[in-house]
């Protein structure tokens, strides 16, 4: 039963920051990616991954102190690990203020793909999102204003109902926002033209449809409501559910193609555009330009070295000197061809 208790505590808080550290290490590779393959991008796209970027770090770093005052300071300790730690208090606020973010982005990314297909209630969707993000991140700002007033773990099971509202919500929200991010970016663009795997595809369309996010969050209200059978391994998808909504943001501003194109085939970026719009006839149509040729040629006769061998005796009128001549095939006041010719044959 000690055995039990220790892994149940401080074993899966060890377990629970070390994959969190060791993921965290993958989503800054990917937000480097992002710095370097867009750093002429639009100044909200980059203030949102610095600013969730710095609130993911801070929260990873709050969890390993957690991870810290567990398994060193209170190591042996049963008393210390009864008592609510001011990081475990904060997490909520965290993970539920970078939740609503990434949501919010997702809101957005889903209004322009379906206005791009021409969806007359392209509306409708993603205003069900905004109310259920905003519901759910107002009630874990609740929930982290009322953990602040426990103090032992077993007063864990008061922050319910209200928990279930926050928990319903975000996961209602993950769950629409996948769906139909799934149906647009599958079901209505064109098959895959990248050269990538097919793997590395099925990875990066779970990222691009807040899968990845949408699973580790239905984990954490089973784990959480039962204490006595699984300790505080919450922990695990809890201290996740940060660096995976980061992680699905800077993919996803990543994965953008360039040149006025929306994420219609998954291809390889090119350029810095922001644009998600898919391509269509109408708006191919509606970018077309037209473009105007003129060209330009200057020709110059040097008079005295095109003479004949029997005019090298023949006096050269020192007015005589290499002319330009100028033409510019779209000028409607060009000289006709036979005004030229009888100009240069007066020479």
């Amino acid at each position: 039963m000690a055995s039990n208790a220790f892994n149940n505590t401080i074993g899966a808080l060890v377990v629970s920051s070390a994959v969190s550290c060791f993921f965290m290490g993958i989503v800054m590779s990917e937000v480097v990616t992002y710095v370097r393959r867009f750093p002429d991008d639009k100044w909200v796209f980059k203030l949102l991954v610095g600013v969730m970027t710095l609130m993911v770090v801070l929260e990873t770093g709050i969890n390993t102190s957690w991870t810290w005052s567990w398994a060193c300071e209170n190591f042996a300790n049963p008393a210390g690990l009864g008592i609510i730690p001011w990081q475990m208090k904060q997490l909520p606020s965290q993970s539920g203020s970078v939740a609503f973010v990434v949501q919010m982005f997702y809101t957005w990314r889903i209004w322009r793909i379906g206005s791009g297909f021409g969806g007359r209630f392209a509306w409708i969707i993603p205003s069900i999102i905004f109310v259920l993000a905003l519901t759910g991140w107002a009630t874990v700002i609740w929930v982290g204003h009322l953990s602040f007033t426990l103090t032992t773990m077993d007063e864990l099971s008061k922050i319910f109902p209200v928990g279930y509202l926050w928990f319903a919500s975000v996961i209602v929200a993950d769950i629409l926002i996948t769906t139909t991010l799934t149906y647009y970016l599958i079901f209505r663009t064109p098959k895959f033209t990248s050269t990538r795997d097919a793997f590395k595809q099925i990875v990066f369309r779970a990222v691009q449809t807040n899968t990845l996010s949408l699973i580790f969050q239905v984990q954490i209200p089973p784990l959480l409501l039962t204490p006595t059978v699984s300790g505080i391994w919450f922990c695990l998808p809890a201290f996740l559910i940060s660096p995976i909504y980061l992680y699905s943001l800077v993919v996803s501003l990543t994965q953008r193609k360039g040149m006025g194109e929306g994420l219609a085939t998954g291809s390889t970026p090119i350029g810095n555009t922001s644009d998600w719009r898919p391509t269509t006839a109408k708006s191919s149509a509606r970018d077309k330009l037209d473009v105007h040729v003129s060209r330009t040629q200057n020709i110059t006769v040097d008079v005295e070295s095109a003479r004949q061998p029997w005019e090298e005796d023949e006096i050269v009128s020192p007015s005589r000197k290499p002319v330009a001549i100028h033409f510019d095939q779209q000028s409607q006041n060009r000289r006709g061809a036979k005004d030229e010719e009888h100009e240069l044959r007066n020479f």
